[in-house]
């Protein structure tokens, strides 16, 4: 016992030792190691600076299956059935509400409604920043068609309240007036003024225009709609990771403002049909009452079955009535 703590004790010195040559090697090169922080730290402060923020906007709304509403006791069997695992109208119901939700026709009506197309940015020194169409100054309105109009180009303000467009393409500058159609490339374009926006001689704006299409898979591709989580629930969750909050507010509301006007479309329609459909009922069914009226008669007044007394007496009445109001 006595030989072994002497080792543990010479062993812990050793360690001790150790630690110290180690620490004393690498504290000769603390200047390194605060340079490495402080530059480490710099290039964090620059990148949040001017790296692109993102945005995630979400979105609910509440469905109304007006289907199993009227179905009444029926209803109510739909939902036992789901509880228990063996699926149901519910469920059904909201998957297929999110795929007319994620359909490429809603959200073509949100590009066209929007010119969502055609994509505004101003240019900075390092990064650009992409602008609404309500706050751009000017606006670029393609003259050709939609769905193959590509182009992209650089405009600056300059004296004489005209526009000077740059071609990214092609390197070509234009002199542009507002309100006159100039020709970039092989396509047509249009510059108009967005009034209470004032235009800037410093600023330089970045104008790109795509096909509808390709506008379209853009905006589907960074939107996702899904069901709640609860089993019964009627409630559809969007959510849309964008670099412009107000852009991805605005297609989201739009969607959901488009898609409530279609199902409104859609109950006028069918209200219009099934009015259609009883009006013409009532009047075959008119027509078919007078008839047997008619043979009704004519089979009476055939076999002498008529009440000449009551027809005298309301006929008389009816005489009565008449010189009294002449």
């Amino acid at each position: 016992m006595m030989e072994q703590q002497p080792l543990q004790q010479k062993e812990n010195q050793e360690e001790e030792i150790n630690l110290r040559q180690l620490f004393e090697q690498y504290a000769y090169y603390w200047k390194w190691f605060v340079l490495a922080i402080l530059l480490s730290m710099g290039i964090a402060v620059i990148y949040l600076r001017y790296a692109q923020k993102t945005y995630n906007t979400t979105a609910k709304i509440l469905l109304k299956d007006e289907r199993s509403a009227s179905a009444g006791e029926l209803a109510g069997i739909a939902e036992l059935t789901s509880s228990m695992g063996f699926g149901g109208s519910r469920s059904a119901f909201v998957t297929d509400q999110i795929e007319v939700l994620t359909s490429r026709r809603l959200m073509r009506k949100v590009v066209y409604k929007h010119h969502l197309n055609v994509i505004y940015s101003t240019k900075g020194k390092i990064r650009s920043q992409e602008l609404l169409e309500n706050d751009m100054p000017f606006l670029l309105v393609p003259q050709g068609n939609p769905d193959t109009t590509r182009l992209k180009v650089n405009i600056r303000y300059i004296v004489g309240k005209k526009l000077q467009v740059t071609d990214m393409v092609s390197g070509k500058k234009i002199i542009a007036d507002f309100d006159k159609v100039i020709k970039i490339g092989s396509n047509q374009v249009l510059f108009t003024k967005n009034s209470g926006r004032l235009l800037k001689q410093s600023l330089d704006y970045e104008i790109t225009v795509v096909p509808i299409d390709w506008a379209v898979n853009s905006m589907l591709n960074t939107i996702r709609i899904l069901p709640s989580k609860e089993a019964q629930s009627y409630i559809v969750n969007f959510a849309m990771v964008s670099t412009l909050s107000k852009k991805a507010e605005l297609i989201l509301n739009s969607l959901i403002d488009i898609y409530n006007a279609d199902l409104s479309n859609d109950k006028m329609r069918m209200t219009r049909a099934t009015s259609d459909f009883i009006n013409k009922r009532l009047m075959i069914i008119s027509k078919d009452l007078s008839g047997a009226d008619e043979e009704a008669a004519d089979f009476k007044s055939a076999n002498s079955m008529v009440d000449m007394a009551t027809e005298a007496s309301v006929f008389l009445q009816n005489a009565s009535e008449n010189d009294k109001k002449y």
